[in-house]
Protein backbone atom coordinates (compact mmCIF):
# COMPACT_ATOMS: atom_id res chain seq x y z
CA UNK A 1 0.00 0.00 0.00
CA UNK A 2 2.90 2.39 0.59
CA UNK A 3 3.71 2.21 -3.14
CA UNK A 4 0.40 3.90 -3.94
CA UNK A 5 0.65 7.43 -2.62
CA UNK A 6 -1.37 9.59 -4.97
CA UNK A 7 -0.08 13.13 -5.29
CA UNK A 8 3.14 12.44 -3.38
CA UNK A 9 6.40 12.28 -5.32
CA UNK A 10 8.69 9.29 -4.92
CA UNK A 11 11.48 9.50 -2.37
CA UNK A 12 14.50 10.72 -4.33
CA UNK A 13 16.82 11.06 -1.37
CA UNK A 14 19.45 13.74 -1.68
CA UNK A 15 19.53 13.90 -5.49
CA UNK A 16 19.28 17.46 -6.68
CA UNK A 17 17.63 18.77 -9.79
CA UNK A 18 21.07 19.53 -11.20
CA UNK A 19 21.89 15.82 -11.29
CA UNK A 20 19.19 15.23 -13.88
CA UNK A 21 20.73 17.68 -16.37
CA UNK A 22 23.41 15.81 -18.26
CA UNK A 23 24.51 18.19 -21.00
CA UNK A 24 24.03 21.76 -19.96
CA UNK A 25 25.57 24.63 -18.12
CA UNK A 26 24.31 26.24 -14.95
CA UNK A 27 24.75 29.90 -14.23
CA UNK A 28 24.66 31.37 -10.76
CA UNK A 29 21.81 30.39 -8.50
CA UNK A 30 19.75 32.76 -6.40
CA UNK A 31 17.73 31.88 -3.31
CA UNK A 32 14.63 33.87 -2.48
CA UNK A 33 12.81 34.25 0.78
CA UNK A 34 11.57 30.89 2.05
CA UNK A 35 7.91 30.09 1.52
CA UNK A 36 5.76 29.53 4.57
CA UNK A 37 2.12 28.81 5.31
CA UNK A 38 -0.65 31.24 4.79
CA UNK A 39 -3.82 30.14 6.53
CA UNK A 40 -7.16 31.30 7.84
CA UNK A 41 -6.59 33.46 10.93
CA UNK A 42 -8.66 30.99 12.98
CA UNK A 43 -6.55 27.96 11.96
CA UNK A 44 -5.83 26.09 15.22
CA UNK A 45 -2.14 25.52 14.41
CA UNK A 46 -1.44 29.23 14.00
CA UNK A 47 -3.02 30.55 17.18
CA UNK A 48 -0.53 33.11 18.50
CA UNK A 49 2.51 31.27 17.14
CA UNK A 50 5.30 33.46 15.71
CA UNK A 51 6.57 30.53 13.59
CA UNK A 52 5.28 27.04 12.82
CA UNK A 53 6.54 23.58 11.94
CA UNK A 54 5.34 21.88 8.78
CA UNK A 55 4.35 18.90 10.91
CA UNK A 56 1.82 21.17 12.67
CA UNK A 57 -0.26 20.98 9.48
CA UNK A 58 -0.16 17.21 9.01
CA UNK A 59 -3.35 16.00 7.34
CA UNK A 60 -4.50 19.56 6.59
CA UNK A 61 -5.54 20.29 3.00
CA UNK A 62 -2.88 22.03 0.87
CA UNK A 63 -3.62 24.58 -1.85
CA UNK A 64 -0.83 24.53 -4.42
CA UNK A 65 -0.25 25.39 -8.08
CA UNK A 66 -0.98 22.65 -10.64
CA UNK A 67 1.93 20.26 -11.13
CA UNK A 68 2.13 20.85 -14.89
CA UNK A 69 3.17 24.46 -14.22
CA UNK A 70 6.47 23.49 -12.53
CA UNK A 71 6.71 19.76 -11.96
CA UNK A 72 10.11 19.71 -10.25
CA UNK A 73 9.17 22.50 -7.85
CA UNK A 74 5.83 20.83 -7.15
CA UNK A 75 7.57 17.52 -6.38
CA UNK A 76 10.18 19.29 -4.27
CA UNK A 77 7.54 21.09 -2.20
CA UNK A 78 5.64 17.86 -1.51
CA UNK A 79 8.86 15.98 -0.73
CA UNK A 80 9.99 18.62 1.78
CA UNK A 81 6.51 18.66 3.32
CA UNK A 82 6.56 14.86 3.67
CA UNK A 83 10.12 14.83 5.04
CA UNK A 84 9.10 17.39 7.68
CA UNK A 85 5.96 15.57 8.82
CA UNK A 86 3.30 17.27 6.70
CA UNK A 87 1.29 14.88 4.56
CA UNK A 88 -1.60 16.90 3.09
CA UNK A 89 -5.02 15.37 3.69
CA UNK A 90 -6.04 16.61 0.25
CA UNK A 91 -4.39 18.71 -2.43
CA UNK A 92 -6.33 21.45 -4.18
CA UNK A 93 -4.83 23.04 -7.27
CA UNK A 94 -5.13 26.77 -7.87
CA UNK A 95 -2.94 29.35 -9.52
CA UNK A 96 -4.82 32.65 -9.28
CA UNK A 97 -3.85 34.45 -6.05
CA UNK A 98 -7.39 35.69 -5.42
CA UNK A 99 -8.78 32.17 -5.86
CA UNK A 100 -6.08 30.80 -3.55
CA UNK A 101 -6.98 33.39 -0.93
CA UNK A 102 -10.64 32.46 -1.29
CA UNK A 103 -9.93 28.76 -0.75
CA UNK A 104 -7.80 29.52 2.31
CA UNK A 105 -10.38 31.96 3.72
CA UNK A 106 -13.05 29.30 3.26
CA UNK A 107 -10.94 26.96 5.41
CA UNK A 108 -10.29 24.62 2.47
CA UNK A 109 -6.53 24.49 2.93
CA UNK A 110 -3.28 26.20 3.71
CA UNK A 111 -1.01 27.69 1.07
CA UNK A 112 2.80 27.88 1.08
CA UNK A 113 4.23 31.12 -0.24
CA UNK A 114 6.89 33.69 0.53
CA UNK A 115 6.19 36.52 2.94
CA UNK A 116 3.55 38.79 1.44
CA UNK A 117 4.80 42.02 -0.12
CA UNK A 118 1.41 43.62 0.47
CA UNK A 119 -1.11 43.39 3.26
CA UNK A 120 -3.01 40.08 3.21
CA UNK A 121 -6.79 40.12 2.92
CA UNK A 122 -8.61 40.31 6.26
CA UNK A 123 -8.78 36.88 7.88
CA UNK A 124 -5.53 35.52 6.40
CA UNK A 125 -2.27 35.16 8.30
CA UNK A 126 1.25 34.17 7.24
CA UNK A 127 3.83 32.57 9.51
CA UNK A 128 7.46 31.57 8.86
CA UNK A 129 8.44 27.92 9.15
CA UNK A 130 10.96 26.91 11.83
CA UNK A 131 14.27 26.04 10.21
CA UNK A 132 13.26 27.33 6.76
CA UNK A 133 13.12 23.88 5.10
CA UNK A 134 11.73 25.30 1.84
CA UNK A 135 13.35 27.86 -0.44
CA UNK A 136 12.69 29.08 -3.95
CA UNK A 137 15.88 28.70 -5.97
CA UNK A 138 16.17 30.23 -9.42
CA UNK A 139 18.87 29.13 -11.85
CA UNK A 140 19.79 29.90 -15.40
CA UNK A 141 20.42 26.82 -17.52
CA UNK A 142 21.42 26.50 -21.14
CA UNK A 143 22.71 23.92 -23.57
CA UNK A 144 26.51 23.76 -23.71
CA UNK A 145 26.35 24.08 -27.47
CA UNK A 146 24.35 27.34 -27.26
CA UNK A 147 26.70 29.39 -25.05
CA UNK A 148 27.50 32.84 -26.45
CA UNK A 149 28.43 36.33 -25.23
CA UNK A 150 24.77 37.39 -25.65
CA UNK A 151 23.64 34.50 -23.45
CA UNK A 152 26.28 35.40 -20.85
CA UNK A 153 25.02 39.02 -20.82
CA UNK A 154 21.40 37.85 -20.50
CA UNK A 155 22.30 35.52 -17.65
CA UNK A 156 24.09 38.32 -15.82
CA UNK A 157 21.14 40.69 -16.33
CA UNK A 158 18.70 38.07 -14.99
CA UNK A 159 20.79 37.55 -11.88
CA UNK A 160 21.20 41.29 -11.33
CA UNK A 161 17.41 41.62 -11.52
CA UNK A 162 16.87 38.74 -9.12
CA UNK A 163 19.38 40.24 -6.68
CA UNK A 164 17.61 43.61 -6.88
CA UNK A 165 14.34 41.85 -5.96
CA UNK A 166 15.79 40.28 -2.82
CA UNK A 167 17.13 36.98 -4.09
CA UNK A 168 20.39 35.99 -2.43
CA UNK A 169 23.30 33.98 -3.89
CA UNK A 170 23.17 30.30 -3.03
CA UNK A 171 26.01 28.92 -0.96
Amino acid sequence: MSALRVGVPPDIGSRSRASSVRCGRFGKQRRHAPPAPGAHAQHPDLAGEPAVYLADFNDSPLVVFPRHMASRLYDHVLTVCRDHGFMPGTIRHARNPNFIHGLVLAGLGIHLNEAPAQKLPAGLVWRPIHGEPLAWVTSTVWSSSQHSPVLADLTEAVHEGLTACGHEPCA
